[in-house]
């Protein structure tokens, strides 16, 4: 699919798939996948529902909201922000994460499912998946192969 981008005032929307790492420095919607992966720089914001593979990073004061798939291992800068309502497809997350790294209830890890309680319930056929926006969060404190949760 091929790449356009269109500016709205200060915010920037990109349709297709970039075919690079795609590097956020301002806001960004990003209507496709990053197969080459995700670099959110310092000031950046990116909002997206497709696909990021390979890489993701997000700056301190940058901020990544996602709905979709995230198949990388993320790595979130101390006062960076990654918020994750789809589904986090990783063997296991870094010991220490500095920044938030919040999963919604509802959104998938793996092949487990964030219940409201806390939890992370093996999937069902028909459960997870895009989590409402509403949906409460919940911090990842340390990965490894159990991420532990806490309440924000």
């Amino acid at each position: 699919m091929a790449t356009r981008i269109e500016r709205y005032g200060h915010e920037d929307v990109i349709y297709g798939d970039p075919d690079a790492l795609l590097h956020v420095t301002n806001r960004v919607w990003l209507l496709g996948n990053a197969f080459h992966g995700v670099h959110v720089h310092p000031g950046g914001t990116l909002t997206t529902s497709g696909i990021i593979n390979n890489w993701l990073q997000v700056d301190a004061d940058a901020v990544c909201y996602t709905s979709g798939l995230i198949h990388a291992q993320p790595l979130v800068a101390e006062s960076g922000l990654l918020d994750i309502r789809g589904w986090l497809t990783i063997a296991r997350l870094r010991r220490e994460q500095p920044g938030a790294l919040l999963l919604a209830v509802g959104a998938r890890y793996n092949d487990h499912v964030l219940q409201p309680d806390g939890t992370l319930t093996p999937r069902t056929d028909n459960e997870g998946g895009e989590a409402p926006e509403v949906s409460p969060r919940y911090r990842i404190v340390s990965g490894g192969r159990e991420p532990v949760l806490a309440s924000v």
